[in-house]
């Protein structure tokens, strides 16, 4: 997929954003740079410690030495001991208290120059899998850009091209995705519904994306009695995700009351739980520090620049 990406860097901290073909933002990358990050990111290779077996001995816990201990999946037959030394790859990073998934790594635990920690960032950049960059701003309008989209992400409700919306909950078991018709005009019928919910369905996918939403999620579209209009939504859903994430999402079928399960694998963390709960505020004192610099560099350099005008003279 072609996209413009979108970068606004300050003091620590950088926020990416890829926008589609027709300016809409849909995927958003918020992190602190690696020297102040000390959490497992997605696709890292970290040292870890064995600390202990999952119930039914379905896996492992294993120490990171940074964050809730991590949950390390094997094949039937793999055995491990309390205190082993391993070498995880991140899968899936920590999300709503719980910690990250792990796989083993092919790197030696003798790489790691301590005694837990990271090793490695990873080789490749998850956020742009599957992208084509096209082009790459910078600026006071990237950063507009980005300002406008992490606030759409954190909204409950996003409206619908020609009316009606969609309002997604979280909730600690799912994500629930209603879609509304609202004061929506247009088709009757069956038609109605149905070109309701193609435009509920590209939306949902696109906020899934934003938002980086992982986990089981579901979909209440409006009831299609017609089993051709349902196979129709369903697969305009399938592809829209396949469009927009960097996984593949596991999607049932819509059943007769317009219910609509999926399950996406864990990558990237929530949005809101890559802001931290600090949202703009803590970005505007990033800004506020960048400015300052800024603002001392310039006096040096006139400084500077009187300083040599006055041996000149």
């Amino acid at each position: 997929m072609k996209a413009v990406l979108l970068i606004d860097e300050a003091v620590g901290e950088t926020r990416r954003l890829l926008v589609d073909e027709t300016g809409a933002p849909f995927r958003l990358d918020v992190r602190r740079v690696p020297q102040l990050d000390a959490s497992p990111r997605l696709g890292d290779v970290w040292a870890g410690r064995v600390a202990s077996s999952l119930p039914g001995k379905a896996g492992w816990f294993v120490e990171l030495g940074s964050g809730p201990a991590g949950v390390l999946s094997v094949r039937k037959g793999a055995s491990f001991h309390e205190g082993e030394r391993v070498t995880v790859a991140i899968r899936a990073e920590a999300w709503a208290g719980k910690g990250p998934l792990l796989t083993l790594a092919s790197v030696p635990a003798s790489a790691a120059t301590g005694d837990l920690g990271r090793i490695r960032v990873s080789e490749t950049d998850p956020f742009l899998k599957g992208i084509s960059v096209v082009e790459t701003e910078t600026g006071v309008s990237a950063r507009q850009q980005i300002d406008a989209a992490i606030e759409e992400a954190l909204q409950r409700v996003t409206p619908l091209p020609g009316g009606g919306d969609i309002a997604i909950e979280r909730s600690r078991a799912l994500t629930a995705i209603d879609i509304d018709a609202g004061s929506r005009t247009g088709a009757h019928g069956s038609r109605f519904a149905e070109e309701l919910n193609r435009a509920g369905a590209a939306a949902a996918a696109r906020q899934i994306s934003l938002r980086a939403l992982g986990g089981l999620a579901v979909v209440d579209f409006l009831a299609m009695p017609a089993a051709d209009a349902r196979k129709g939504v369903l697969e305009h859903f399938r592809k829209a995700l396949d469009r927009f994430l960097e996984v593949r999402a596991d999607v049932l079928g819509i059943s007769r009351f317009g219910l609509c399960e999926l399950s996406i694998p864990r990558g990237r963390a929530p949005l809101s739980e890559a802001l931290g709960g600090a949202g703009q505020g803590e970005r505007q004192a990033l800004d506020l520090d960048t400015n300052d610099r800024e603002r001392r560099c310039r006096q040096s350099w006139r400084a500077a620049a009187c300083a040599r005008a006055c041996r000149g003279a």
